[in-house]
């Protein structure tokens, strides 16, 4: 019982957050290109900037846990490849959904929620290394011709 409230404690607020916009959405169809915009240009560099202009933040502390961060990304699209083959399905359309999560959007307030601030800056390396990689090996594997 403890777990489950401890659990709630967690996602509880991130799903409450989403069902409200969920219902938002569905009265008004709000127009939110300007705000993703918003977001991906000028708010994630500051958290990003923020988290690591810290005084306490040591770069080189952190690189196991990017190596493991870049497995964790890579090893499911290597792993998917073969599957999507032998289905028959198009890798571009099945492959890229194993290998990349929200991992922003959703995934930092909740690991901010599960651990607290201290785990953070853990947070923004992984968040850092999956949108690498989104941006980088993600782009190249939809580019046409690929």
């Amino acid at each position: 019982m403890e777990l489950l409230v401890r659990l709630l404690e967690i996602v509880g607020p991130v799903f409450l957050i989403v069902f409200i916009g969920f219902l938002y959405a569905r009265k008004r169809s709000p127009e939110l290109s300007h705000a993703n915009a918003i977001n991906i240009e000028l708010f994630t560099p500051f958290l990003i900037f923020s988290v690591l202009s810290q005084g306490d933040f040591e770069l080189a502390e952190y690189g196991a846990l990017a190596v493991a961060a870049s497995i964790v990304v890579l090893l499911p699209g290597f792993l998917s490849l073969p599957v999507a083959r032998a289905l028959g399905l198009n890798w571009k359309t099945f492959v890229p959904p194993m290998m990349f999560r929200n991992s922003g959007n959703l995934g930092l307030p909740l690991l901010l929620f599960a651990f607290g601030e201290e785990a953070l800056p853990a947070a923004v390396i992984l968040f850092i290394v999956e949108n690498t990689l989104h941006f980088s090996v993600g782009m190249r594997m939809l580019k046409p011709g690929s």
